[in-house]
């Protein structure tokens, strides 16, 4: 529901499956154009937007081994690793799925 004020006192819009319901109907088919105009001029600017993104280059730095993680190479190492008695602690991926933050089957 869309609540505005208007010079002829607040007003309320309900949009439901493409129907407008409003009290004053002029008002009613004016906003239904200005909200189609917007959702239009929303749509072009996501677009303009998404052209801009993808002209912004995404190169490493040359330092970055080419490949996979095979290619990786430890630069420093601050503290000592931890041992776990008595459990196998769950990587990350498998963490975040048993608690239900992400869905990689979707």
């Amino acid at each position: 529901m869309l609540r505005f004020t208007t010079d002829f006192g607040p007003s309320c819009i309900t949009l439901h499956r493409h129907k407008v319901a409003c009290a004053d109907r002029l008002l009613c088919a004016t906003c239904a154009k200005l909200l189609h105009l917007y959702a239009g001029c929303v749509a072009l600017v996501e677009q303009a937007m998404q052209v801009e993104g993808q002209r912004i280059p995404n190169s490493t730095h040359p330092s970055v081994p080419l490949g996979g993680e095979e290619n990786a190479t430890l630069l420093a190492c601050i503290g000592e690793q931890r041992v776990f008695e008595g459990f196998q602690p769950a990587d990350h991926v498998k963490l975040a799925e048993s608690l239900q933050m992400v869905d990689f089957d979707a």
